[in-house]
């Protein structure tokens, strides 16, 4: 009923300096920690079926996240979230999108607003998250829109608005994302 992706992470840096692409940079900084040990691991998905959301499966899966990272002696977990109400707000820019609170004071977002309860912390956005390029042929098959004239289009789903390059025959979407930054506490065994 739901999967949970991460990786360690070679990267050793402070979070302050976590950088702009997020998961795509997770994905490549990944493939070279099993020749250097850092102390993070970074999440890249969690997924719950849609008949089993809002069961706080959510949490439960951020949980064992933790736990394996505790296991393998990592001190944090990052994680380059997708914001799960973003599509519904595709013209407001991520660094607004994530200064929204709802009437508690927590995210307005309710993946954001888990990982806060969850005790996590908002590093900051990952401007160039994930990327996706394609050419117009393959987004009008894929998405089932017309793309008329070059520019700017909303697409159901993503986050941010894709950009349209006809003379070209060329789509480039690239999505914003929210660093986040879990401690995983160690009690020193391994």
């Amino acid at each position: 009923v739901a999967v949970a992706h991460s990786l360690p992470l070679a990267w050793q840096g402070h979070l302050d300096n976590l950088p702009e692409e997020g998961w795509d940079w997770a994905i490549e900084d990944g493939m070279r920690a099993h020749d250097a040990r850092g102390d993070t691991m970074s999440a890249l998905a969690i997924i719950v079926l849609p008949e089993h959301q809002g069961q706080g499966l959510g949490r439960v899966m951020v949980g064992a996240m933790r736990a394996i990272g505790e296991r393998r002696g990592h001190t944090r977990l990052v994680v380059p979230l997708r914001p799960t109400l973003k599509a519904q707000y595709p013209l407001t820019p991520m660094a607004r999108y994530v200064r929204w609170r709802d009437a508690e004071g927590f995210p307005f977002d309710p993946w954001l607003r888990l990982h806060v309860r969850l005790g996590a912390d908002i590093v900051g956005v990952c401007s160039r998250a994930y990327r996706v390029e394609g050419t117009v042929a393959q987004w009008e098959e894929r998405t089932g829109m017309s793309f008329p004239e070059s520019g700017a289009y909303i697409v159901p789903g993503a986050l941010h608005p894709v950009d349209v390059d006809l003379a070209a025959g060329h789509i480039c979407y690239v999505e914003a994302n929210i660093w986040v930054s879990h401690s995983i506490q160690s009690d020193g065994g391994a």
